[in-house]
Order: structure tokens, then C-alpha cells, then sequence
């Protein structure tokens, strides 16, 4: 026998068959190259070889074995859930690595947190495919792992072993870190799909299907942060969530400060939230961390009253021990919120006596779910103005609005159709109308629109803007309409003007 490096190789009479017994289980190699060399167990007993003919005997075959290189490579599926109970065998791990030849075993290892070495984790294979190579075997299997708690952040590797080569030790693959999904992660979930922050690592998202959480991967190079609501961004335009072990018993006393942004998507009777725009309010809550509410106060009310949404989400993220938190919400509009505030509430449940926190009120401005029913200019693009500013377009998708804000301080320009400096933008600046509702429907917005744009036929043609002697504009104007309880059909505005002469 004669050994080279990593290969071994014996002659022996040139077979077309070679039938060897392994473990009980006879299997068969055929060659179709003279030339080529086979694999034989040194400590086998080859038990059975065809007859082989006096013509054949001159060519000679010699047999090899390879020990492994150590080539290995683990790959973990996001979709890590404590406590489900089973796995999801559409969402399988993977190990792949050259094993030797013979071939060699592979398995997978585990350590958990506080733990001082690896040991064996018990995994159901679902596939397992080799691949001989010029010398070796490459194998992939595919397999899943029933998470526990207790697996949070426990360290996984590949190991391969072949006992064939006795002086060769133990070849490991990448370690991967488990990052767990809670099992209730989509507890409060009210839509049937939604998507939200993955709690420690940004490369990953959790997707809500109902109330079941199913772990997701970002593509490459891109973040699902805790500002993001539909889609992964590059990783430098998001913000991740951020998290401190060693604050696990600290307690930290913040600056309290909340902030909200309301999206401009506000329209009034929808069944369903539109999950892509979301309100946020965005809070230093402490440590132990403090409450965050949502609150309005309706038109021609003195006071805030508490509002639950229908749907909420929220983040924690910890810098130095404190936690920032972001709630994330939908509220269904009724036809009485009209012209009325939201504010977000900074509360401590654990010291009632300490003063809340708010943000800067916001000022609903409410769009009828009607509203692309009633087509004012038959615009190419179907956008239309607001009915009651300037700083925001409606979209007609059918007969479903869309509403969206222009960026900065700009307006919606209907015959530029796009937002432009309000100046020069003529349907905005020609009157500033200031609405006040007792009404609220399409056609008391239609009433506003009128004043606000200018008056306008069914046709859409225009008219004479609205002017005081000697053709002077409107600086200002109100509207107060009022329905006649009777029938419910009768409208009743009054109009007041301030003209600048």
C-alpha cells in the first residue's frame, strides 16, 4: 500500500464489478475507467468479486480513500419560533460539507448560553444528498429544530467525523447564532397579514399571518428597522432596534419626551387598516418602561379623551439602559372626528402622581371613503386636491382614496399634477378657507372644496373665483353647514368672507 498525503491506494486486478459488504448491506460500484481509481475499507472484507479473465488481468486498477478536507457550511432559516412545537418543513436549516471517503458522519452541535461546550442536538433530518467528487464525498442535509426559550442566543455549528482516519480530528463548520421569534409575537394582530421588527436582529422581519409568526430574511444588504411598516430598506436609511443584556435589572430615569407622526392617509369609514400607513408615536419611556397612549379631542370638545386603536404594534429598542419605544397604530375614522386633535400620552403607571408626557397635538383632516365616487376634473392620473388643504392630493385607485402629503411645505398642483411651491401653485393661494363642520360628508367637502379652489360646475369647467368689489381675492373665508334633521337631506351652509381690498 502506498499512502500520499491525503490518499491511499493498493493495486489490484482491474474487476468491471466490485460488490463490498458494509454494515451488513451489500453494495455494488461499477467503473467504466480503467484508468480511474476506487475507494476500498481497509478494514473490511471485500467477500465476493466476479471472475475475471486472463485477457483482463494485464491492466491494473488501484483502489483510494480520502480523509476530509473540512470544507462546511451551516446555514440557519430566520424562521426560529420558541415553543411552537414542531417545525415548519418548508423553512429547513442546512449543513453541507466534504465528509472523506469513506464517507464520514455529520451532525449538528449546540451550545447554550452560560454552557461551557458544544454537545449533541438532536435534529429530524429531512433530506440528505452526497455528491462523490474526485476523491470524496460532499454532503448536504437539510433539517429542522424544535426551538425552545432556552435556546435564546445558544450558539450552532456542523461537525464532521470520520472515524475511518483514525489520527484525523473533528472538522466544524460556521457558527450561527439562534435569534428566537416569540411564539406570541403576533398576539395582538388584527389584520390577516402584517409585518413586524425582528426583536434582535435587523436582517430578518417577522411576518404576522393572522396571529402566527413566521420569520422572514431581508435581502442582501438590506434592514427591516423599527420605523419600517411594509418593506426591507438599505441598512443605512433605517434605524434597528438595540438591545443591552446587561440592563436586564437597571433602572433608569429618562427625560420623558414623545413625538408622534400622523400619516395622511386619513380616511373615514375603512374596514380594514392600511398597514403600509401607520401613525407613530415615538417615546423615551425609561426603565421599567412607561405606557404610551393615543388621544383625541373632538371638534368643539374642551378635553382629551382616550382612544384605543385597532390595530397597534410596538418596539423597544435600549440605549444605555433607558428604552425608546415605537407604537406604531390605526385608527378607524368616523364621521365625528372631523376637525378634531390626536395627541400621543406619556403615562407611568408605577408613579401615577408623576405629570404625563405629551407630543404636539395633530389636526385630523379627513377624507370621505365616497370621495373618488364624486370625479370633480377627470384628471389623467386621478389625483385630485384634498378637499380641505392644500399640502395633500387624493389618489382615485377605482373607487378607493389615497391620500398623501407633499413633501415639505409644497401643494398639489392640479395642472402640474405634482406638488409644487404653493405661490405659484393658482388653485391654492386664491382663497384660505377656514372650514368649520357640524356636517360631515362628501357633500359638505364638496361645499369646502368649492371655496377653497374656486367654484366650479358639474362639468368641471371653471368659474369666476369669488371676489368683493372691484374683483378683490379672498383672504379668508368660513363655511358652517348644518343638515335639517327632518328629512336628512336638506343642507343648510352659512358663508362669511374676509376680502382684501
Amino acid at each position: 500500500m502506498t499512502t500520499m498525503d491525503r490518499t491511499s491506494t493498493v493495486p489490484v486486478s482491474h474487476p468491471s464489478t466490485l460488490v463490498t459488504i458494509t454494515s451488513g448491506k451489500a453494495s455494488t460500484e461499477t467503473f467504466t475507467n480503467p484508468a480511474s481509481s476506487f475507494t476500498t475499507f481497509t478494514d473490511e472484507e471485500i467477500t465476493s468479486t466476479k471472475e475475471i479473465s486472463s485477457s483482463q488481468a494485464s491492466s491494473l486498477t488501484t483502489q483510494s480513500y480520502c480523509s476530509p478536507t473540512g470544507n462546511a457550511i451551516l446555514q440557519l432559516s430566520p424562521d426560529q419560533i420558541a415553543n411552537l412545537g414542531t417545525y415548519r418543513s418548508w423553512f429547513l436549516h442546512s449543513c453541507e460539507a466534504d465528509i472523506g471517503y469513506p464517507a464520514g458522519d455529520l451532525s449538528i452541535e449546540i451550545m447554550k448560553s452560560g454552557d461551557l461546550e458544544f454537545r449533541t442536538l438532536d435534529v429530524t433530518i429531512e433530506s440528505s444528498q452526497d455528491n462523490k467528487t474526485s476523491c470524496e464525498i460532499h454532503r448536504k442535509i437539510e433539517f429542522g429544530i424544535l426551538f425552545t426559550s432556552d435556546m435564546e442566543k445558544a450558539i450552532i455549528r456542523c461537525k464532521v467525523m470520520n472515524t475511518f482516519f483514525q489520527d484525523s480530528s473533528a472538522f466544524y463548520s460556521n457558527n450561527e447564532t439562534i435569534l428566537l421569534i416569540p411564539g406570541d409575537a403576533c398576539k395582538d394582530n388584527t389584520v390577516s397579514q402584517s409585518h413586524r421588527v425582528h426583536p434582535t436582529n435587523c436582517h430578518y422581519y417577522i411576518e404576522c399571518q393572522n396571529k402566527v409568526p413566521y420569520g422572514r430574511a431581508c435581502q442582501y444588504d438590506h434592514c427591516f428597522g423599527i420605523y419600517t411598516v411594509e418593506v426591507c430598506s438599505n441598512c443605512n436609511d433605517v434605524t434597528c432596534p438595540a438591545t443591552n443584556d446587561s440592563c436586564a435589572n437597571a433602572i433608569t430615569l429618562q427625560k420623558k419626551t414623545v413625538n408622534m407622526t400622523v400619516h395622511a392617509d386619513q380616511i373615514v369609514g375603512l374596514t380594514s387598516p392600511r398597514i403600509s400607513n401607520l401613525h407613530t408615536c415615538t417615546g423615551n419611556i425609561g426603565n421599567p418602561p412607561e405606557n404610551i397612549e393615543v388621544e383625541i379631542r373632538l371638534a368643539g370638545d374642551s378635553n382629551y379623551q382616550r382612544i384605543y386603536p385597532s390595530y397597534t404594534t410596538k418596539t423597544d429598542s435600549t440605549v444605555n439602559c433607558g428604552i425608546t419605544r415605537v407604537l406604531k397604530f390605526w385608527i378607524d375614522f368616523t364621521t365625528a372626528m372631523y376637525n378634531a386633535t390626536i395627541r400621543c400620552k406619556l403615562t407611568n403607571d408605577l408613579n401615577p402622581d408623576d405629570s404625563p408626557a405629551y407630543s404636539n397635538p395633530e389636526m385630523l383632516y379627513l377624507v370621505s371613503d365616497d370621495f373618488c365616487y364624486q370625479n370633480y376634473n377627470f384628471t389623467t392620473t386621478n389625483k385630485y386636491h384634498h378637499p380641505t388643504t392644500c399640502h395633500r392630493f387624493v389618489t382615485c385607485v377605482g373607487n378607493e382614496p389615497y391620500v398623501n402629503a407633499c413633501p415639505s411645505s409644497l401643494c398639489f398642483s392640479l395642472e402640474k399634477d405634482y406638488c409644487d411651491h404653493c405661490p405659484t401653485v393658482e388653485t391654492c393661494h386664491r382663497s384660505n378657507a377656514v372650514r368649520v363642520y357640524k356636517r360631515t360628508s362628501a357633500d359638505q367637502q364638496i361645499e369646502a372644496s368649492n371655496i377653497l379652489y374656486g367654484l366650479r360646475p358639474s362639468d368641471g369647467r371653471k368659474k369666476a373665483k369669488p371676489s368683493a368689489a372691484a374683483g378683490a381675492p379672498v383672504s379668508s373665508a368660513s363655511v358652517e353647514c348644518s343638515t335639517d334633521e327632518s328629512d336628512k337631506k336638506t343642507v343648510t351652509c352659512n358663508f362669511s368672507f374676509n376680502f382684501s381690498l
